[in-house]
């Protein structure tokens, strides 16, 4: 009766065991698969981020050619604005 009992113990205890390897198994195989996925997704962000900086340079560079535009239209239009004085005064005289 007692070797039975101890028998019985026995296997309990090795169940637990052989169950609680498996659960950490199980556990290494998750935060394996976890970190693959983090490596991955912090790869997408990089690239993402990439892609910001180069389209923030594109729009400040668009936002100088704009003001450059902007500047080059105010020096024609006082230029034309100068000239239409000029045949006015020489219309008058």
């Amino acid at each position: 009766m007692l070797r039975d009992r101890a028998r019985v113990s026995e296997k309990v205890i090795s169940d637990l065991k052989r169950s609680g390897q498996e659960s950490v198994d199980q556990l290494m195989e998750k935060l394996t698969s976890n970190k693959k996925k983090q490596e991955r997704l912090d790869s997408e962000v990089d690239s993402i981020r990439a892609v910001i900086q180069s389209k923030e340079h594109e729009i400040a560079s668009k936002e100088d050619e704009i003001v450059g535009l902007k500047r080059l239209i105010e020096l024609e239009t006082n230029e034309k604005e100068m000239e239409i004085r000029r045949i006015r005064l020489e219309i008058e005289e």
